[in-house]
């Protein structure tokens, strides 16, 4: 295969990512998924890869386009994040729900197993309030140690602990006033962007979220780093 044809073949890989979510399904287009099996063609991704800052993640029957952390050009940046709720939504609101989805992410993969660190296949919502209840007092009690997390992390735990803990549980309101629609506008988020699904108060973890977690996400030394704040985070 000569360069050109293989790097061709890479940026209509790249192309169809980016026109279908980050997502390139071998049942849409055997032939296209078929070019990653090219040798030439995989060197070709490997320099996108590196000179875009993201990575081609293969799970079987599937290739998931997934920006680095520090990617500005297709990552979404705070403000993007936060303009997802709605342009009015304020940064402690925002702060708030990526907190509780580092919460849902950490009870469905928090296993220790490292082989398997998935550890539940749903959460129901009340027992979802619960687990972030009971963090949130955790640090309300802990005051001086998350104190102390938050000036090294630049988390500001504190303050959305206190923010969480004046929030009637449910009731009239719109998003963001009760803990009940606090959390369900951030499993909302995830819903809207193919990670889980939320039927009749029940979350589970679709396929792209569990192969994002399980094969690129939780490598070792991310499971050990998530493992060593949420400990910290729990009191544990």
């Amino acid at each position: 295969m000569t360069e050109e044809k293989a790097m061709r073949q890479a940026l209509r890989i790249f192309r169809h990512c980016l026109d279908h979510k980050g997502l390139l399904r071998q049942e849409e287009d055997p032939s296209l998924f078929e070019c990653l099996q090219a040798f030439d063609t995989a060197q070709a991704l490997a320099m996108i890869e590196e000179e875009m800052n993201l990575k081609f993640l293969t799970s079987n029957d599937r290739v998931y386009l997934i920006p680095s952390f520090d990617n500005t050009t297709f990552g979404m940046s705070l403000r993007e994040y936060r303009e997802d709720f709605g342009t009015g939504t304020r940064l402690e609101s925002a702060f708030l729900v990526s907190y509780i989805q580092m919460m849902i992410f950490w009870l469905f993969f928090g296993g220790k197993n490292s082989s398997n660190p998935k550890q539940r296949d749903f959460i129901q919502m009340k027992d979802l309030i619960e687990e972030i209840d009971a963090l949130f007092q955790r640090m309300r009690e802990e005051k001086d140690t998350v104190l102390d997390f938050d000036s090294q992390y630049r988390f500001n735990f504190s303050r959305i602990a206190e923010t969480w803990k004046n929030k009637q549980y449910g009731g009239e309101g719109q998003e963001f006033t009760t803990k009940f629609g606090t959390v369900r506008r951030a499993v909302n988020q995830l819903k809207d962007h193919s990670l889980v699904t939320f039927v009749e108060d029940e979350i589970r973890p679709t396929r792209e979220l569990t192969d994002k977690f399980l094969n690129y996400y939780l490598r070792e030394e991310r499971v050990a780093e998530m493992h060593r704040l949420f400990e910290e985070m729990k009191g544990e």
